[in-house]
């Protein structure tokens, strides 16, 4: 079987750590294997790999006297399998928005006679309007999730296929595989490691939060953490945004931190001569407080370390792993402050406007009904609102108090922060569902049922609800002012 993988760039990251992870067990099961990416890292990769430029990142389409994209991947496809074809196209992320021509790409494809696999990471219509303006301004007549005998897709998580589902994508044609899970290894290339040993000493508690610091990662509530706990441990997140926009907010949670004394490190990977897999297992306790993620590694891999997690719960992600050892525990699903702590009728200013601008971003009409739907979300009716549906000067308002009362602080301690209160997970029953062996099986499955299946005319294909699918994620109750654009 040629199986040719697509992707915008193999750069390291997410999507790329994946591939990686895939493809020894493909070449392991006989499949041939190449790769078009439209930047490539310098990696050695143990299949040819093709530069496609017009498929990297780009918010224009083509110049009309260009190759179509379709046209240009089918020409490097061919060239990577020696003139031949491939079987199947594995295109990763194509419904994102990362470039405005992939529909058009896919339906040529399509329209060729050829498989597709739709394997989708993420969405533009969570949190991405920018690149949902994009698809919706040149994708024309093509479907954005095109249905078809010779097309499947795979998704990482269940919400995400019950989407797909919910907008009329038969359920036979979508498949939650979820992720392959592969813990990283010290490059052994830490610096300093002597005349700085003390970075890492045991003489404190290590709170270790692996994440880059960007809005829906909810650094906020970390700190609240850090100011339940004691002063003599240490909260660490290991990276600062990338994104400059996100920079203002970033540096405002220093300056509180240090304003309140909070022992408190952000970035704190960046700044110390330690290679991540060295932080990762000097921690005591791996924490997340993110509220959007889109597989779940912050709750695998702490597990698969065998290193205690604590923090907020996304059940979105986290009910997939409930059939194969998965353990709750220690994690809480709401965090609950007073609304009186609060200025209400600044917070409700704010979400008023933050999520009209949200829904206007994407061509809908926010509404009074709506406000209500979300707040009621927020606060299940009641004088308390769960931290995570707050932003950034909410959050700020009620750290200030907690960190000033003693009492707070003890009350709104999570049971979970404490070693001694973590549950044993059935760790080998996940290892084995989430080896990168079985993921491949999961894989390979998908494309011998796709090989089975006829293969669709150009006049066959049809589209799913592309609305539906948008206003499952501008759902109320998953809005969050920290997946809006706005500070709140």
């Amino acid at each position: 079987m040629k199986i040719c993988i697509v992707h915008h760039h193999l750069k390291p990251g997410g999507v790329t750590r994946v591939i990686q992870n895939t493809l020894p067990g493909l070449l392991g099961r006989g499949a041939e294997v190449g790769l078009l990416s439209g930047e490539v890292s310098r990696d050695s990769w143990p299949v040819p790999v093709k530069a496609v430029p017009d498929l990297g990142y780009r918010t224009d389409p083509l110049p009309e006297s260009s190759i179509p994209l379709g046209a240009q991947l089918l020409e490097a496809g061919k060239a990577v399998f020696g003139g031949s074809l491939p079987d199947i196209w594995h295109i990763h992320n194509p419904t994102l928005g990362k470039n405005p021509e992939m529909p058009h790409a896919v339906q040529f494809l399509v329209e060729q006679g050829h498989r597709v696999l739709m394997h989708l990471h993420d969405f533009a219509e969570d949190g991405r309007p920018e690149n949902y303006r994009v698809l919706a301004k040149n994708k024309g007549s093509c479907p954005l999730y095109p249905i078809g005998d010779s097309i499947s897709y795979a998704v990482i998580n269940q919400r995400d296929a019950l989407v797909l589902e919910s907008a009329g994508i038969p359920a036979d044609k979508v498949c939650n595989i979820g992720n392959p899970v592969q813990l990283p290894e010290s490059s052994g290339s830490d610096s300093g490691k002597r005349a700085n040993g003390g970075i890492l000493s045991r003489d404190r508690k290590l709170y270790l939060y692996p994440t880059r610091g960007i809005r829906r990662k909810n650094i906020g509530e970390f700190l609240l953490l850090a100011a339940t706990g004691s002063s003599e441990d240490l909260y660490a997140t290991t990276m600062g945004p990338a994104n400059p926009r996100w920079l203002p907010i970033h540096s405002s949670w220093e300056r509180l931190a240090s304003d309140l004394r909070l022992p408190v490190e952000l970035g704190w990977a960046e700044n110390i001569p330690f290679d991540f897999p060295s932080i990762f297992n000097r921690a005591n306790c791996l924490v997340t407080t993110s509220v959007q993620e889109g597989f779940g590694l912050a709750f695998l891999e702490p597990v698969f370390a065998g290193k205690p997690l604590a923090g907020r719960n996304l059940d979105q992600v986290t009910r997939d792993f409930g059939d194969h050892g998965w353990n709750l525990g220690s994690l809480y699903e709401r965090l609950e402050v007073e609304l009186e702590w609060i200025d209400v009728p600044e917070l409700r200013r704010r979400m008023d406007s933050g999520f009209r601008k949200l829904y206007a971003a994407y061509g809908q009409e926010w509404n009074m009904a709506r406000m209500n739907a979300h707040w009621e979300a927020a606060t299940n009716g009641s004088d308390t609102i769960d931290f995570g549906f707050l932003g950034e000067v909410a959050q700020s308002e009620v750290i200030r108090k907690v960190a000033g009362d003693a009492g707070l602080r003890k009350r709104l301690r999570p049971a979970g922060m404490d070693e001694e209160s973590q549950p044993v997970p059935d760790v080998e029953s996940l290892r084995a569902y989430y080896s990168p062996d079985a993921y491949v099986a999961r894989l390979w499955e998908r494309y011998v049922r796709l090989m089975e299946g006829r293969v669709a005319g150009a006049t066959d294909i049809g589209g799913a609800d592309e609305h539906a699918v948008l206003m499952s994620f501008l759902d109320p109750g998953n809005l969050r002012l920290l997946k809006t654009a706005l500070s709140g």
